[in-house]
């Protein structure tokens, strides 16, 4: 299987265990936040794979900020994975114009 099937898979678990859990489980957001984040760093894909994919992992995070009780652990997990995002995303933006 390729890295980027691996990596997937490993973000359909995750969220699997965030919408059945939420922050019952905290560590899952601050794994998404920071693996899951890191591996879509590294992850060769197109564009609107990348976009996609930071789309997903944005909107699983979000869910920790819906909810009360979040510690400080995890929100600046959260908040650093944002940023780290909207780099993923500005990457992706400068690919799809080289590709133009």
């Amino acid at each position: 299987a390729s890295s980027v099937g691996l990596g997937e898979e490993a973000l359909d678990d995750l969220e699997r265990v965030i919408r059945r859990q939420g922050l019952r489980s905290p560590h899952t957001f601050v794994i998404l936040a920071r693996e899951g984040v890191g591996w879509l760093e590294r992850a060769l894909m197109s564009p609107a794979a990348l976009e996609a994919q930071a789309d997903r992992i944005q909107r699983l995070l979000a869910l920790s900020d819906a909810a009360d009780g979040a510690s400080d652990y995890v929100r600046k997990s959260v908040s650093s994975a944002y940023r780290r995002l909207d780099t993923i995303r500005d990457r992706a933006a400068v690919l799809r114009n080289e590709a133009e």
